[in-house]
C-alpha cells in the first residue's frame, strides 16, 4: 500500500478509507506498565501508540526498546529523546546491531560506555535475556508488552518475554499473518 500511495496518489486525490481494524491496538483503559519493543521500522505503529498515550496525559510507566542496525538507521531517535526528557514516566533504550561510534557530547573526555548509558543505549548485538532483565528488572510481569518488527525479531522477543514470565504479549506482523511459535 505504501508504494501505491507514494507512486500513484497525487495531492488532492480522494481516497476511500475506513477506521483501523485488527488485533494490534493499545488498550487505553489499562493501568499496568507498558513495554514497547521495536525492531527497525516496527517502531512506526508503536510511535503512534506512544504519542497518543503521552498526549492523553497517562501516568502509565512506559519502557521502549528500539533495536536497529545502527544509530544512523534509527527512525524517530531525536523525537524519542525529546519525549523521554518531557515525560518522566517514559524510559527509552536503544540496542544497535553493530558498534556505534562514540556519541557527540559537550564533554569529550567521557568514555564510550558512559556516553552510551547517558543516551539510553543498551549497547550492541542481538537482544538477549540479559538486556531484557536490565530493561525490565523493576517492571511487574503483569505489564502489557507490544512488539512490532521483522518476524524473526518478534519470534525471538516472544520467546524471551515468555521465558521471563510476561503473559500480556501483543505482536504485529507486517505482511501476511504468520505464527510467532
Amino acid at each position: 500500500m505504501s508504494n501505491y500511495l507514494h507512486d500513484a496518489v497525487m495531492a488532492g486525490t480522494t481516497l476511500l478509507v475506513h477506521a483501523p481494524a485488527g488485533e494490534f491496538y493499545l488498550d487505553e483503559t489499562a493501568t499496568t506498565p507498558l513495554v514497547l519493543l521495536a525492531g527497525g521500522v516496527g517502531i512506526t505503529p508503536l510511535m503512534a501508540m506512544l504519542e497518543h498515550l503521552l498526549l492523553s496525559g497517562s501516568p502509565r510507566e512506559i519502557r521502549l526498546l528500539q533495536a536497529v542496525r545502527d544509530a544512523d538507521a534509527q527512525p524517530f531517535a531525536q523525537r524519542l529523546r525529546l519525549l523521554a526528557r518531557q515525560h518522566p514516566n517514559l524510559r527509552v533504550f536503544s540496542l544497535y546491531g553493530a558498534p556505534t561510534p562514540v556519541l557527540a557530547s559537550d564533554e569529550d573526555n567521557q568514555d564510550e560506555e558512559l556516553q552510551l548509558a547517558l543516551a539510553g543505549t543498551l549497547g550492541y548485538g542481538p537482544l538477549t535475556n540479559k538486556h531484557l532483565r536490565h530493561l525490565l528488572a523493576d517492571v511487574p510481569r503483569t505489564a502489557a508488552c507490544y512488539c512490532c518488527g521483522p518476524l524473526g525479531f518478534m519470534r525471538h522477543v516472544n520467546a524471551l518475554l515468555r521465558g521471563q514470565g510476561f503473559e500480556s504479549r501483543h505482536f504485529e506482523v507486517f505482511g501476511p499473518a504468520q505464527s510467532l511459535d
